[in-house]
């Protein structure tokens, strides 16, 4: 018969299979010469009759992509 894991190494166990998922997160830089920020605002609601949509573009300068998995 095997002996059962306690509590605590269960969760030491598992701890070790996520914690590295963690420890791998990267940031990565932005092709500055490339990219662009594209913001595109829709009218809606009651008074939308009387509205209109939005869209502005921008170059990006600087800046780094988080790629962790928050």
């Amino acid at each position: 018969m095997r002996p059962r894991l306690p509590a605590v190494g269960l969760m030491l166990l598992l701890c070790g299979w996520t914690c590295p998922a963690v420890a791998r997160a990267e940031s990565r830089a932005i092709d500055v010469g490339h990219s662009t920020l594209k913001v595109r605002v829709f009218k809606s609601g009651l008074f939308s009759a009387f509205a209109h949509d939005h869209e502005i573009e921008a170059s990006i300068t600087q800046g780094s992509v988080n790629l962790s998995t928050k």
